[in-house]
């Protein structure tokens, strides 16, 4: 291959002197034999290193990640580990199996997440910084916030959250600017301060629950123009709203359906609000009310208080 790529310029140098198209047609090829190395890798964390160190190469296989890698937490070595690389941006993180936890420097998550099994912690910063991604959490799985938690997109939602697990913010630095749309699982407010620019969806489909919960005095600001919609656009599914304590604050400004708390919408859907303490307060300039089968009336919506 490497007689070949030398024998064609040669020869077309022959036909017609021209040392400018010759550098040009030798760089171009310089440049694609390097592509390869420079995109993305996998980073499995092994744990091998001497430290817990995100910057040590040997708890990596060899090589510490740099910005647009994959990071992959798996086994039990050095689970409690540290983020010492400033300005960190990944492209994916999965969690293997359970049992870590990621302190340290500041996180950029620039796509999808998965915890496949067990509960991982997040004690770390952690900025969202793709649109839409979708966030993988195993039933019967849990991925916990305890650093601040930010994200710096504009797109609505914030994420897609599936197959059934839970995330639990247990942070008071939680300022997402657009939130989520829960099709199964839940998502817990656990003695947090969360604040969003933006509504709350969930979408189970058929077949599928959805939960959100605010407990341990947690609080929940939905403020702009969002709105808490249960059981949206999908048809079939099954959310549910626990509020044992806290205050889900209805801050809205303006926007159409501003300020709504939507119980049931979407047809034969099925919504329960079981509010057992705490505080639902309408602070804004919205709709400020709460709609039962606001879209569809078969679906079904429940306020238990």
């Amino acid at each position: 291959m490497i007689l070949h790529l030398k024998t064609r310029p040669l020869n077309i140098a022959m036909k017609k002197a021209n040392p400018l198209s010759l550098l040009l047609a030798v760089t171009a090829l310089n440049v694609c034999f390097l592509l390869p190395e420079a995109r993305a890798t996998v980073r499995t964390w092994s744990g091998a290193g001497a430290d817990a160190n995100w910057s040590t190469g040997a708890n990596w296989g060899g090589t510490a990640p740099v910005n647009a890698d994959t990071l992959v937490f798996s086994g039990t070595t050095q689970q409690n580990n540290t983020n010492t690389i400033s300005n960190l941006s990944v492209n994916w993180i999965q969690f293997a199996n359970n049992g870590f936890t990621l302190n340290g420097n500041l996180l950029a998550l620039n796509g999808p997440l998965t915890n496949s099994a067990g509960i991982n912690i997040f004690a770390l910063p952690v900025n969202v910084s793709s649109q839409n991604p979708t966030w993988n959490i195993a039933s019967g799985s849990e991925l916990r916030f305890t650093g601040t938690f930010t994200n710096s997109t504009t797109a609505n939602p914030l994420a897609t959250l599936s197959f059934g697990g839970a995330v639990r913010f247990a942070s008071n630095n939680c300022l997402p600017n657009r939130f989520f749309t829960l099709t199964s699982g839940s998502v817990i407010a656990d003695g947090c301060n969360l604040t969003t620019l933006d509504g709350f969806r969930l979408q189970p489909p058929s077949g599928s629950t959805a939960v959100f919960q605010i407990t341990n005095n947690a609080s929940f600001t939905i403020g702009s123009g969002g709105n808490l919609r249960l059981c949206q656009t999908a048809t079939g599914g099954s959310s549910r709203v626990d509020m044992s304590s806290g205050i889900l604050n209805m801050a809205i400004t303006s926007g159409p359906g501003a300020g709504d708390i939507f119980v049931g919408e979407a047809a034969t859907t099925t919504t329960v609000f079981n509010q057992n303490g705490g505080l639902v307060e309408f602070t804004g300039n919205g709709n400020n009310r709460i709609a039962f089968a606001n879209a569809s009336a078969t679906a079904n919506g429940t306020y238990n208080l």
